[in-house]
């Protein structure tokens, strides 16, 4: 029953993230979209790895890994700066380097900088989901999500605070990494 529940909840989790990040209408949906990847990447166990586990399919998150600019000329970072849209390869403004990761790659990946504090999208999801209000309210628990707090307090990037259109992204990235399990997953079910 527990292996049945799992899968369900696994394809209704995709469904929803699917929705979420590709026609955004509101900030709200951004940041529901947090609760969802929570479950999804950062969890213990994660929702993936309840229903890989049997299955072993492949996954592999295609990310835009190109060096923010001040990083290939040895340069500072800027005060403020974050990734947004051109963390997905298919949104990126500026020519993309798809790159292929596995999960704690994605999770440690540089998206964000706040005065000098990189911010990963591990700790973004934990700022969204955690402090921001996708699941809680809790203060922020370390250097990293206080800087992604005070980045979001600061500046606005396409109507959402900074981080919340690279939530999008993440959420497009992980949709198309996870896609090949649920393809699996619902012909089993005869979905």
């Amino acid at each position: 029953m527990e292996h049945v529940h799992h899968d369900a909840l696994f394809l209704a989790t995709m469904d929803d993230l699917r929705n979420r990040v590709t026609t955004p209408r509101t900030e709200y949906e951004a940041l529901m979209s947090s609760p969802l990847l929570r479950k999804l990447l950062l969890d213990s166990p994660t929702l993936v790895d309840l229903v890989n586990r049997s299955r072993m399919v492949p996954v592999e998150y295609v990310i835009n890994a190109r060096p923010p600019i001040w990083k290939q000329l040895g340069e500072e970072a800027p005060t403020a700066y974050a990734v947004e849209d051109g963390f997905d390869p298919a949104t990126a403004l500026v020519a993309p380097a798809p790159t292929k990761v596995n999960r704690d790659q994605l999770l440690s990946q540089m998206v964000a900088v706040y005065r000098g504090e990189e911010i990963t999208v591990k700790y973004l999801l934990r700022y969204a989901a955690h402090t921001a209000g996708g699941v809680h309210f809790d203060p922020p628990k370390n250097d990293q999500e206080r800087a992604a707090q005070a980045l979001s307090e600061q500046m606005r990037v396409g109507g959402h605070p900074a981080g919340g259109r690279t939530l999008l992204a993440l959420g497009r990235v992980v949709v198309r990494a996870l896609e090949p399990l649920r393809q699996r997953i619902a012909l089993e079910a005869g979905i």
